[in-house]
């Protein structure tokens, strides 16, 4: 929505009520979900309090909205809030809320991986079966908060319990977290199994664990191999240059 069609949808609030036709839940869901969409986030949190304000109960379209809404604007307040909400009132928790709020958790750097990992329990344990998004989610937080066992248990559960097959963002995740923790050789390995050519994205994180760690010989060999793969990067063959130093040659 552009500036233009928020005000012109306040109005039609306005003029609504003035008439005497007070919005249901349909129409605050419609608005909340078209301000979340198109980015105007405080704005939908505002109608999601209105809401209440109302006399209704938000239905789980209106959650996601405003659950993505302070996902935007990394509102953990807000967010906490209507996870509170959805626990006090006993919400059933849908696939489209609970990713919702795994992506929410997934988007908070500090201790919020706890949250998103029992979340993708609760869906394990509800029966229902989590997707892509969930994973991504659920893969970020591990990556956030460094918990290695447990990103590599989400893993085997993809692959091997829900037999899905991991996209380039989720063996991203995993590469970054076996780098952080110190675990290159596997790092690597990962990468060279992936069934995609890895970008030259994917080598980042091992490559900074690599400099930090003072691994030169695993650090030339990724220099070797992204020279390959973009010969005209001019970036890469200093970066080469420096591991020969690090390593005396």
């Amino acid at each position: 929505m552009k500036l233009g069609q928020i005000n012109e949808a306040i109005d039609i609030f306005t003029q609504m009520k003035i008439v005497g036709l007070d919005p249901n839940t349909v129409t605050y869901t419609t608005h909340i979900s078209g301000l979340s969409q198109n980015g105007h986030n405080s704005e939908a949190l505002t109608y999601f309090k209105q809401l209440f304000q109302a006399g209704y109960r938000p239905n789980s379209a209106s959650i996601v909205a405003a659950l993505s809404a302070s996902t935007n604007m990394v509102s953990l307040h807000e967010g906490r809030a209507i996870h509170v909400y959805i626990v006090r009132k006993n919400i059933l928790l849908s696939l489209p809320v609970a990713t919702a709020l795994v992506d929410m958790y997934a988007k908070y750097e500090n201790g919020c991986a706890v949250e998103a990992l029992a979340l993708f329990k609760c869906l394990s344990g509800g029966g229902m079966e989590p997707d892509n998004i969930t994973f991504t989610g659920v893969l970020s937080s591990c990556c956030h908060a460094g918990l290695l066992k447990e990103g590599l248990d989400v893993l085997y559960d993809m692959l091997y319990v829900y037999l899905m097959k991991p996209s380039v963002e989720h063996y991203g995740c995993m590469i970054t977290l076996l780098s952080m923790c110190g675990n290159l050789d596997e790092a690597m390995q990962l990468i060279q199994s992936m069934p995609y050519k890895p970008e030259a994205n994917v080598f980042e994180s091992l490559f900074v664990a690599c400099r930090e760690l003072r691994e030169a010989e695993l650090e030339e060999y990724i220099d070797n191999y992204l020279i390959k793969m973009e010969p005209d990067d001019s970036g890469h063959y200093v970066s080469l240059s420096n591991a020969y130093a690090t390593s005396g040659r």
